[in-house]
């Protein structure tokens, strides 16, 4: 197995060889809770990752010290919700750290790390058994048809659905447009999209944000608008409009209460995944 638990209802003999097997590299992933991570002290822990932020600063640094101890440095991820937030703010002021925000995945990079995966279990399987089966797919469908829906099966990318990079909401992709001038409001991104899109893409676009500096905003459209809106789009020397790769840095406070962030609430607030994560780096804490 890859991962094992470790909890408070776990007898002390299997804990201790849990632990054991951990420290020896016989599984690479341990699933504690806060209890029964106390105390823990093995150097060669690159990676925390917290489910939810916690009350207090104390109880962050301590799972966060779980990593990058011995003079050794670690990274700590701590996945969260929109209205959690705030609870990290209060240990960034009072911890006196600083987090980098990050997105999610696109569906692309889960289905560039899931073939990555499928590839080395491909590897590791016996074949002779599947020849025959093998060769009529090749038959019907190619060499490589075949070997990439095999991949995609294997590494369950077939059922990966796109999910937009600012709330996580299946079915929404979310778009980046760079203006050559600062904005003051988002309503001159709003007219910049309704020049060449029309009225009706007050209906199509949620979510809006302003990117770090006011240069642009990134919002989301449904997935089956996004083909029609690229069609009908033309960058100019004022505007540039593409699908997002990645979450771009945003203004860390929406600046309209009325057009533009209150859209996010357009029935689908409630729907906020831990999208995010706030990621710092700890040196022996």
């Amino acid at each position: 197995q890859d991962a094992q638990s470790l909890h408070g209802d776990i007898p002390q003999q299997q804990r201790e060889v849990t632990l054991k097997g951990f420290r020896t590299g016989v599984f690479e992933v341990l699933i504690a809770t806060n209890v029964a991570a106390r105390g823990l002290d093995i150097p060669e822990v690159d990676l925390v990752i917290q489910c939810s932020p916690p009350k207090d600063v104390d109880s962050y640094i301590h799972r966060s010290g779980r990593t990058g101890r011995a003079g050794r440095t670690g990274i700590c991820i701590c996945l969260f919700q929109r209205r959690e937030e705030d609870l990290l703010k209060q240990v960034e002021h009072k911890a006196g750290i600083t987090f980098k925000r990050v997105g999610v995945p696109s569906a692309t990079d889960v289905i560039k790390a899931s073939s990555n995966d499928a590839k080395n279990v491909l590897r590791a399987i016996p074949v002779d058994y599947f020849r025959k089966s093998a060769e009529e797919l090749i038959e019907e469908k190619g060499a490589v048809a075949a070997l990439a829906a095999a991949l995609a099966h294997i590494s369950g990318a077939a059922y990966i659905q796109q999910r937009s990079l600012l709330n996580s909401t299946a079915g929404f992709v979310t778009m980046v447009l760079k203006c050559s001038i600062e904005m003051h409001s988002m309503g001159y991104a709003w007219r910049g999209l309704k020049e060449q899109l029309g009225e009706e893409v007050d209906d199509k676009v949620s979510a809006m944000r302003f990117l770090k500096g006011k240069m642009g905003v990134c919002f989301d459209i449904p997935v089956d608008e996004l083909s029609n809106i690229q069609e009908q789009w033309k960058d100019t020397r004022r505007w540039q409009l593409s699908v997002a790769k990645e979450l771009p840095e945003l203004e860390e406070y929406p600046q309209e209460a009325g057009r533009g962030f209150s859209k996010f609430g357009n029935g689908r607030q409630g729907n906020f995944k831990r999208n995010s994560w706030f990621k710092s780096g700890n040196r022996g804490l």
